[in-house]
């Protein structure tokens, strides 16, 4: 079965994504169940994990909602705001709820100005340990270089680096830091890396030859048992459609085994944010 391990949902009345801008005719509207439900049925998607957009945990139950209603969601990957009080108690009650399977909270924050993980960062943590769910990093740049720390400090989180890494797409050439920065990740045994989020970061018209060196690159780090396909559906739509997007990650890893194609489109995701509970059996 596909899964995809990285979509989002959004309603604008909320006034939670004012990280849109305005003037962005393709995000600036509402994105909803009704929307994805056909693509994901018309290429035979099987579920999908639903990854918060907002950066206030007053969107998990939207999240929640959506959901529910939805017939595909497997997992939410919910929002934390680590720098309020009781971290640890919020963090118990939203586990509890249905689905959730992650947080991703703002990640810079989570560290000092000496680059240690903050009092309330590390009660964060902990609990998220203790409770068997996982952490995606929306990391960039120098900031990837404190992923390992984490990896190492919290040996049976599954830390989850979206998009990439996030790879500057538009300096024609594989960044020598974002390489050094996903080696040292990838050396970690509880890191792991999802293949979404990389088409929008290709320039116009550029072609698609440098996102297949870094796709490659990826594969090398993490081999297919650490790597996650994702949509990053509605962002991919400034990029592309979600075919699009399907068929050049299909093509980008066609050298793949069966098994191994079967890991990263859907294996890993199953396994990683036990989707099928977390007593750990996979769907």
């Amino acid at each position: 079965m596909i899964i995809d391990s990285h979509q989002h949902f959004w309603r604008l009345e909320t006034g939670f994504y004012d990280w849109i801008p305005p003037a962005d005719a393709v995000l600036r509207r509402d994105f909803g169940v009704a929307d994805l439900a056909p693509e994901l049925r018309a290429l035979g998607i099987g579920g999908t994990v639903l990854v918060q957009a907002a950066n206030t945990e007053e969107e998990l139950p939207e999240l929640a909602a959506l959901a529910a209603a939805s017939g595909f969601v497997l997992g939410i990957v919910g929002p934390l705001e680590v720098d309020r009080a009781d971290v640890a108690a919020r963090i118990a009650t939203m586990a509890a709820l249905p689905l959730v399977v992650g947080f991703r909270p703002p990640f810079t924050p989570l560290f000092d100005t000496g680059g240690s993980l903050t009092e309330n960062a590390e009660t964060a943590l902990a609990a998220i340990e203790h409770h068997g769910l996982a952490f995606d990093c929306l990391a960039v740049g120098p900031a990837l270089g404190l992923i390992p720390t984490l990896a190492q400090r919290f040996e049976s989180v599954p830390f989850v680096v979206d998009h990439g890494g996030n790879p500057n797409l538009s300096e024609g050439m594989v960044s020598v830091e974002w390489r050094k920065s996903m080696e040292a990740i990838a050396r970690q045994p509880n890191a792991v890396c999802k293949l979404s989020g990389l088409l929008t970061r290709v320039p116009p018209g550029s072609g698609t030859s440098l996102l297949a060196e870094h796709v490659s690159i990826l594969l090398q780090l993490f081999g297919p048992s650490r790597l996650l396909w994702g949509s990053d559906w509605p962002v991919l739509t400034k990029a592309g459609s979600y075919s699009t997007w399907l068929d050049l990650s299909r093509a980008l890893l066609s050298h793949l085994s069966g098994d191994e194609t079967a890991a990263v489109f859907g294996g890993n995701a199953a396994r990683i944010y036990k989707l099928g509970g977390r007593d750990g059996v996979a769907i």
